[in-house]
């Protein structure tokens, strides 16, 4: 069991799938959200590998404007819809292959303030999904792209061209790395 750790709906219990076999430690979570908050306030969040929403559900609490999650299990979105009735909160839902998704979104000219990426680990999606995103062009103007990957440097990524990794912040067994548009 996750809760929210702030905003208006700090201390709300949030349940995970079955199938989410690593969620966001409640201190990354807390970290990350202290590091953008400033950008939280009415921005648009796409949470892609949404396990159990609890990032696009943490961004609500704190004053985003809107999210879409995505994920491929059924399970996982079945729970990402369950945490989102149970805290009264609506979003886009999309249960769906990440890059599928990312497609999707782009034709529907969709742009995001931040997009949070949170592949499982080991299976090598995080540079394919994060390329993507990018260059589809769904990071908006002055917006940030997050990253959670292992810390043991047993998956790298990479920065497209025009982007930048301008932080790395590492926690324990999770690494973030925040990625914009080359200033």
């Amino acid at each position: 069991m996750l809760r929210v750790t702030a905003g208006a709906l700090r201390g709300k219990k949030l349940e995970v799938p079955d199938s989410c076999a690593r969620p966001t430690l409640s201190r990354v979570r807390q970290s990350l959200m202290n590091i953008l908050q400033t950008r939280i306030p009415g921005a648009r969040v796409l949470d892609l590998f949404a396990g159990s929403g609890a990032f696009a559900i943490e961004c609500l609490s704190r004053g985003a404007a809107e999210a879409a999650l995505c994920d491929s299990s059924a399970a996982a979105v079945k729970t990402v819809r369950k945490n989102l009735a149970a805290c009264n909160l609506d979003a886009k839902v999309l249960h769906m292959d990440c890059l599928r998704a990312i497609g999707l979104l782009a034709k529907d000219n969709q742009r995001f303030e931040i997009i949070y990426l949170d592949p499982p680990y080991g299976q090598g999606l995080a540079l394919s999904a994060l390329t993507l995103a990018l260059q589809s062009g769904l990071l908006a103007e002055g917006g940030a792209a997050v990253c959670e990957l292992p810390s043991d440097g047993g998956e790298e990524i990479s920065a497209p061209d025009g982007f930048e990794i301008f932080d790395v912040r590492r926690y324990g067994v999770a690494a973030l790395y925040f990625i914009r548009r080359q200033i």
